[in-house]
C-alpha cells in the first residue's frame, strides 16, 4: 500500500499543486518497475519513487502528469477480475436504439472514462440488425455492469436476462486457475495510468 511518507506529501497538496509523471518503466514478466516524478508547483517538492507491482495483469502508461496517487480495491477496472463475467440478453422492440446506445454508452464513460473502448462490452458490430431480430446478445462483461446495461435496456421496453456466468480466471504459466480476490489498481491522477496487480511496493529514490 502507499507507505504513510508519500501519503503525507499527497496530504499536503491540493490535485492542482502537484504534476506526478512517470519517468521511466521497466517490464519484467508479471511485474512492473515504474519511476515517477512527484513536484509541487512551488517548487519545494521534488522527489523520485520506485513503484514496483508484483502479479500484474494489466496495465496502461502514459506519460502525461497527474495529481494524485491511489490505490483501490473495489473499481470498475477491476470487475472482469474480480466478478462473474457473463452475457446481457434481451427480447423485444426497441423504437429508440440510438438513445438506448447513448444512455448506455453514458453508463460505459461514467465508470470507464476511456480506461477501456465501449466496444470490448457491447455487442456494436451487431447492434442496429439485433433490433431487427428482436432478441439477441446486448452486451457480454461482468455482471456488475451488466446490471447498470440492464437498468437501462428496461426503459426502452425490452425484456433482459443475464444467465448464470463464470469465474475469471488467469494463465499461471502451466494452467488457468481462478483469479483472486487480492488485486488492486494503482491510478496516477488523470493520465490513463494504471496498473492492476496482486500487491505494490513503494521506495523512495535517493539521488546521488
Amino acid at each position: 500500500m502507499i507507505p504513510f511518507e508519500l501519503l503525507n506529501i499527497l496530504d499536503q497538496y491540493h490535485d492542482d499543486e502537484l504534476n506526478i509523471g512517470v519517468k521511466s518503466v521497466l517490464f519484467e514478466n508479471t511485474t512492473v518497475r515504474l519511476v515517477i516524478n512527484i513536484r509541487s508547483l512551488d517548487a519545494v517538492l521534488n522527489e523520485d519513487w520506485l513503484i514496483k507491482a508484483v502479479g500484474v495483469r494489466e496495465n496502461r502508461i502514459g506519460f502525461s502528469y497527474g495529481g494524485s496517487i491511489d490505490i483501490e480495491e473495489d473499481h470498475p477496472l477491476l470487475w472482469k477480475y474480480k466478478d462473474t463475467l457473463s452475457g446481457l440478453y434481451f427480447t423485444g422492440v426497441c423504437q429508440d436504439p440510438v438513445g438506448l446506445f447513448f444512455d448506455m454508452y453514458q453508463i460505459h464513460y461514467s465508470l470507464y472514462r476511456t480506461y477501456i473502448s465501449f466496444e470490448d462490452f457491447l455487442n456494436i458490430n451487431k447492434f442496429n440488425k439485433l433490433f431487427e431480430l428482436e432478441f439477441g446478445l446486448l452486451a457480454k462483461g461482468p455482471i456488475k455492469l451488466l446490471d447498470q446495461y440492464a437498468d437501462c435496456a428496461k426503459k426502452y421496453g425490452l425484456d433482459v436476462s443475464i444467465p448464470d456466468g463464470r469465474t475469471p480466471t488467469y494463465w499461471n504459466g502451466s494452467a488457468h486457475v481462478p483469479e483472486g480476490s487480492n488485486l488492486k489498481i494503482l491510478l496516477i491522477g488523470d493520465t490513463n495510468t494504471y496498473i492492476i496487480a496482486g500487491d505494490f511496493h513503494f521506495e523512495k529514490v535517493t539521488n546521488r
